[in-house]
């Protein structure tokens, strides 16, 4: 049964829309935070968010946000009661074999958050808009609220 009207046909769009998570910081940032995971802890290993937690002086409570954010750009792996591992694609970022491949890198992390991903392809090969007219978009289509599509346009644009 198709739509009467463009209203009812959004109202069916944003009814179908699944709840998206999103990166709380940009990518330069979440690179050099997992930097010192890296850099402090070591790459082949399974750290407890407890151990992360000790190197950034700070409870493993406050660091969440972090560690989902890292995972949404593929910079961490999370194994469940075990805890979190450097990915391959961070050592890209971090230890490219040349620019190319740190440039791709850095495009895949960015397209891997599902929220990024969305955006990516709605705007491929087209302007994308300024802040406002991202925020709308994920306000109408995504059902984000105003201040957390505004954080997430920001930070989609930065």
């Amino acid at each position: 049964m198709e739509p009467n009207s463009v209203s009812e046909k959004e109202n069916i769009d944003i009814s179908s829309k699944k709840r998206f998570t999103y990166p709380v910081k940009e990518l330069d940032f979440i690179v050099k935070w997992v930097e010192r995971i890296y850099t402090n802890l070591g790459a082949g290993q399974y750290h407890p968010k407890e151990d992360i937690a000790k190197e950034f002086e700070v409870s493993p409570e406050s660091i969440k946000s972090y560690l989902s954010t890292s995972q949404q750009y593929g910079l961490l792996e999370l194994k469940h009661g075990i805890g979190y591992k450097i990915t391959e694609l961070f050592r890209k970022i971090y230890h490219p074999m040349n620019d190319k491949e740190q440039l791709i890198s850095i495009v895949e992390s960015l397209k891997t958050p599902e929220i990024f991903k969305f955006l990516f392809d709605e705007y491929e090969n087209h302007i994308v808009p300024q802040l406002s007219g991202i925020t709308n978009q994920l306000i109408r289509i995504n059902n984000f609220k105003k201040p957390v599509a505004e954080k997430v346009a920001e930070i989609f644009l930065n």
